[in-house]
């Protein structure tokens, strides 16, 4: 299946509190959105160095960016090989930042609170003896243009009652429901993981599908629907509009709120074998242990920051240069 696939540490107060309150015209996001924009500077060099540990030279410049098609975007990898310890689909197209080794929760939070220029200091100690290679970071986004979508949001709101038309960037007219119950939750999420980066990979390797695929319950997902109940609760029947697993692209899955993921985050823990046993049985046991402890890592992020835990598709993108 072609779903690029992503496991999010969801802040609860966030999204409630100031992003649904924004949407509706309350308040001012600015802030979130200058913090957005240094991150996404931070990101940016860490994944042009992550570019350069983890591919060879190879590798097409011009691809890796942190915003499609943003008009400054592209990385140049060095000539250097693959360095020891590190790989593509970990360290550049799995867990966030250049995060290596262990610690990881410790080196998230570091690369939270760094300026872009602090970013090769982290890295050399991440690479320990080894020098960063050369690299030139991809144009990361503005905060106006991090921000746009749910700009955009706010000023159609006022829209959603009497389901009046509203006129999108491209030209397309759609319903303001349509655009609220299928544009409105991958947006508010995609800002919300501009400030807190979540894992990514692609494939069948979403969650929930491991727990059908083991044939396993843990009575806890459920759908991302609670998030956006405060912006959503008069327009009929909006809570079909969201599903509890992977079904298509440029979506969100599952969800396991703040309150139940500890108890999640310790039932993937004990339930490791028969998680990766139906991978094991389809002789793919590598690409289902691998899937299993990028997702091990986001629950062990969510739990400690106090998250809850969510999949997608679509908010980043190998192959289109969206990072995280």
């Amino acid at each position: 299946m072609g779903f690029d696939v992503s496991w999010h540490p969801i802040d609860e107060g966030l999204i409630r509190t100031r992003l649904l309150p924004y949407l509706r015209g309350e308040g001012d996001i600015g802030d979130l959105a200058a913090t957005a924009a240094n991150l996404a500077a931070v990101r940016s060099r860490a994944k042009a160095i992550a570019v350069a540990v983890c591919l060879p030279s190879t590798a097409p410049t011009g691809l890796f960016s942190l915003e499609k098609n943003h008009k400054d975007g592209g990385v140049k990898p060095s000539a250097l090989k693959p360095l020891p310890g590190f790989t593509a689909d970990v360290h550049l197209q799995g867990r966030p930042f250049l995060l290596g080794g262990d610690d990881i929760n410790v080196k998230y939070a570091e690369y939270l609170n760094s300026s872009p220029d602090g970013v090769e200091a982290i890295a050399h100690r991440e690479l320990g003896t080894m020098p960063v290679p050369e690299f030139t970071p991809a144009g990361s986004p503005t905060a106006e243009e991090l921000i746009a979508d749910l700009t955009f949001l706010r000023n159609a709101f006022p829209l959603l009652k009497g389901n009046k038309p509203v006129t999108l960037p491209d030209g397309e007219i759609i319903d303001a429901v349509d655009l609220y119950l299928f544009n409105m939750p991958t947006a508010v999420v995609t800002f919300a993981a501009a400030l807190l980066p979540g894992w990514m990979g692609r494939g069948p390797i979403w969650f929930t599908q491991y727990l059908d695929d083991a044939k396993l319950d843990p009575g806890v997902v459920e759908t991302a629907a609670t998030l956006f109940e405060s912006i959503l609760d008069e327009v009929p029947d909006w809570r079909t509009a969201f599903e509890p697993t992977i079904t298509h692209n440029y979506m969100l899955g599952g969800y396991v709120n703040a309150a139940n993921l500890p108890a999640f985050h310790q039932f993937w823990l004990e339930h490791e074998t028969a998680l990766i046993a139906p991978w094991i049985a389809e002789k793919d046991g590598a690409r289902g242990r691998h899937g299993y402890t990028m997702i091990r890592e986001a629950l062990a992020l969510s739990e400690a920051r106090g998250c809850g835990f969510l999949e997608a598709t679509e908010i980043y993108s190998g192959f289109l240069g969206l990072l995280n």
